[in-house]
């Protein structure tokens, strides 16, 4: 089911209408609604694995969802974990799977895939996604996030600045994570068959502040920033790394934001001078 449907049947269905119209189209048995007006941001946690069949129709979903609602509303992470995705070693340099994904995908104990978390609020089949983002999008967050980067080319040093501003009270974690974008590599297919040249986007990288971020308490007005470093490994593509923090508690993920790296080393290039 698309995207299209999937939005217009998010509120859901009149059942009585559905018994008593069994042939009218598909397209037509969904009560519109209205795009949502944006009221925070939302993280979509894609468990995945290069061995999972359905998982290319959760990444497809997951594209759909980023070019609806833009801007940067839907932040993804794919996280490669558990029995049917590929570790990363000797064997299979091709691999994603890392153990940081596996201590994420036993935490939350997910066992089938491809599975997902919208914003922390439970664990849910990806065909729930788009539900769950349309309710998500409109609640109303506590909370300013700006992420600024450097990154030195030369040493591979990355300079990570995350400053909050808290509208009220809020008590939870900081996150913050490094994805890639385009990382080509196998992945079976939903006909059973395997592209070995599937491109992998939002895969999740490393958490740069600990498996489940700092603590994070800020009073209503407060201002607080966070500084991190990280060398990014020689084998990433820098100019594909996005930064991803949010700030979670145990009502669920209360902004996120997403800051590509790739805007930092182009404006880099295009500013430095020329003879």
């Amino acid at each position: 089911m698309k995207l299209k449907t999937l939005i217009y049947s998010i509120l859901g269905v009149a059942a009585l209408a559905l018994n008593s119209c069994s042939n009218v189209d598909e397209e037509d048995r969904y009560i519109y609604m209205p795009p949502p007006e944006v009221g925070r941001n939302v993280l979509i946690e894609d468990f995945t694995g290069q061995n999972c069949v359905n998982c290319p129709n959760a990444h497809e979903l997951v594209d759909e969802l980023l070019a609806h609602y833009g801007n940067g509303h839907v932040v993804a992470v794919s996280i490669h974990a558990g029995a049917l995705a590929i570790a990363n070693d000797a064997k299979h340099p091709y691999g994603l799977k890392f153990p940081l994904g596996d201590e994420y995908n036993n935490h939350w104990g997910i066992e089938s895939w491809p599975m997902g978390l919208v914003n922390r609020t439970g664990v849910l089949p990806y065909t729930s996604w788009s539900a769950a983002v349309y309710s998500e999008i409109q609640k109303t967050t506590p909370l300013d996030i700006h992420v600024a980067t450097d990154y030195n080319e030369s040493n591979r040093v990355l300079t990570i600045n995350v400053s909050t501003l808290a509208g009220s009270a809020v008590n939870g974690k900081l996150q913050v994570w490094l994805t890639e974008d385009g990382i080509v590599s196998r992945q079976m297919m939903p006909n059973g068959k395997r592209n070995n040249n599937y491109v992998h986007n939002n895969v999740l990288r490393d958490a740069v502040n600990g498996t489940w971020g700092v603590d994070y308490n800020a009073a209503a007005g407060a201002e607080i920033p966070f500084n991190y470093t990280y060398t990014v490994p020689e084998d990433w593509e820098a100019e594909n790394l996005a930064v991803v923090a949010f700030v979670y508690n145990d009502s669920g993920v209360q902004q996120v934001v997403r800051k590509p790296l790739k805007e930092v080393i182009v404006n880099d290039t295009t500013d430095t001078p020329t003879e």
